[in-house]
């Protein structure tokens, strides 16, 4: 007879039940062993336990009532029984705990045949046995809930004092992130402002310089005299747009970043502010000899969008890609309306974007790199910027779509119009 441990765990709980009966249970187990032995008269009784390593004597007692640790001849027939069911002298009767697990064996020598009262006491004293060792148990639970709970309390004393100390340096991180913000805030509402005074004081100057040489160059009040004033005035004229363009780019930027650039998106139809921006840019396309080509839906697309924004939108798109455009080339605006949406797209064909610079171009004073093109084409590098932050204002998207060497194409979309917006305008 031997026990099948088959888990870690119930070796553990036998160990535990061991551990308990060798201390606190061990005098009640002689008492309980010497009692039985007592009761059946000229008996030799001995208590063995059952575990993963082995049998081992719990407690024992001689014919003649002197108590024994262990008696080896009696516990080595007891083990060779256990090992081959043999030595019929013996008389064997099975401890097990309460949850079915076999946990000793009282092996009795020299018992006489058994009668009712014999085995009457027998079965008393193994259940009382039983009742001892499940006691024991019970307490060995009891002091290994106790670890448990101990060591539980332990670890959550330790987490609380890992999270008070986490909770120490979040305060801090948000009260330094709370500082760096209001200071980053303050030096972008300085550089906002600074730039909207400056680009504001610059125009006036600049718009007389501009007129005044645009006069000269026309010669409206009489002859200048010379021609190479004139190609001085020229240069100043062209230059003085230049700078112009630069200005109103900046000051266009820092009223977006600061919130201050009011846009209105009411009903209206899109083909006359198309018409009307690649009219402006018309001369522009003559002096480079680029043809724009554009075929307007019919009837009109009513769409929502702000007046000034759109245009500023339609003037950025159509200047760059008359900028990066080659002497001959053509640009193609194509518009169509789908999913509720109108969709301008401007096709140019130019030297194209490489992939890595397309996410690059949407940023604030980021330009093309792309071989020659950059060295002849002058600017702040905030068209796209600007155009894109316009259309994202009134409700739409503005993507560039290129591949190096076959032009680019940049693609902007705006609601339409609901019959209820165009009955409210």
């Amino acid at each position: 007879m031997t026990l099948d441990l088959t888990t870690d765990r119930r070796k553990i709980e036998t160990q535990r039940r061991y551990r308990v009966l060798g201390s606190e249970s061990a005098p009640a187990l002689g008492q309980l062993v010497t009692a039985t032995v007592s009761a059946l008269d000229a008996t030799a009784g001995m208590l063995v336990g059952l575990d993963d390593r082995g049998f081992r004597v719990l407690a024992g007692t001689l014919a003649d009532g002197r108590s024994i640790p262990g008696s080896q001849d009696l516990f080595e027939r007891v083990r060779r029984h256990l090992s081959s069911d043999g030595d019929t002298d013996l008389h064997l009767a099975e401890v097990r705990a309460t949850d079915g697990t076999p946990i000793a064996v009282l092996a009795l020598e020299g018992c006489p045949p058994l009668d009712a009262r014999a085995t009457t006491i027998l079965q008393r004293q193994t259940e009382a046995l039983r009742a001892v060792m499940d006691l024991g148990v019970t307490v060995a639970t009891a002091l290994d809930q106790a670890d448990r709970l101990a060591a539980h309390e332990a670890e959550l004393t330790h987490q609380s004092s890992l999270l008070e100390q986490q909770a120490e340096e979040l305060v801090r991180l948000a009260e330094e992130n709370y500082a760096q913000r209001l200071s980053a805030e303050g030096a972008f509402q300085q550089k906002s402002l600074f730039l909207a005074t400056l680009t504001h004081e610059l125009r006036t100057p600049l718009t007389a310089i501009i007129g005044f040489a645009e006069l000269m160059e026309q010669q409206v009040l009489g002859p200048v005299g010379n021609e190479t004033y004139l190609g001085y005035l020229n240069s100043i004229h062209g230059s003085g747009r230049h700078l112009l363009s630069i200005i109103n780019d900046l000051l266009d930027m820092a009223k977006i970043e600061a919130g201050k650039y009011d846009v209105t998106p009411t009903a209206m139809a899109a083909n006359p502010v198309l018409s009307q921006t690649i009219r402006v840019v018309g001369g522009l396309a003559i002096e480079k000899r680029v043809r724009i080509a554009w075929t307007p839906l019919r009837p009109s697309p009513e769409i929502v969008a702000d007046d000034r924004a759109l245009k500023q939108v339609m003037l950025n798109l159509l200047s760059n890609a008359i900028k990066y455009s080659p002497p001959g080339g053509s640009i193609t605006v194509h518009n169509r309306t789908e999913n509720g949406r109108f969709i301008v797209a401007v096709a140019d064909e130019g030297p194209g974007i490489a992939p890595d610079d397309l996410a690059r171009l949407m940023r604030p004073y980021e330009q093309a790199r792309n071989g020659g093109a950059e060295t002849q084409v002058k600017g702040t590098g905030l068209g796209l910027t600007i155009s894109r932050m316009l259309v994202e204002l009134q409700g739409g998207t503005l993507t560039l779509e290129s591949t190096e060497g076959r032009g680019t194409t940049s693609c902007f979309d705006l609601p339409l119009a609901t019959p209820d917006a165009r009955r409210a305008d």
